[in-house]
């Protein structure tokens, strides 16, 4: 496994700060306004795709994971505040 990270933190977007557009992408999110996400490589997240990370990456200090290929997905930390998120790519 590899992951792939400039150990960057991002401030979580909350919804109201999205334009229409994206919150149209999100319409499965019940009440979006009040969700938080996350903006990555161009593309935008909700933390409601995130699932608790497997013990290999949670081992290694990252909390939440979501797949996005067969042999790739997001690893996420979240700051202690709860305001920020570091992602990373996982590369299996």
């Amino acid at each position: 496994m590899e992951i792939v990270t400039n150990n960057q933190w991002r401030n979580l977007l909350n919804g109201c700060e999205l334009t229409e557009s994206e919150l149209a992408e999100f319409d499965w999110v019940e009440d979006a306004l009040s969700h938080d996400f996350i903006r990555y490589k161009g593309r935008l997240y909700s933390l409601d795709e995130f699932m608790l990370a497997p013990d290999s990456l949670s081992d290694l200090g990252w909390h939440c994971y979501c797949a996005v290929s067969a042999f790739s997905g997001i690893a996420i930390k979240i700051s202690s505040d709860g305001y920020q998120a570091m992602p990373a790519l996982v590369l299996s």
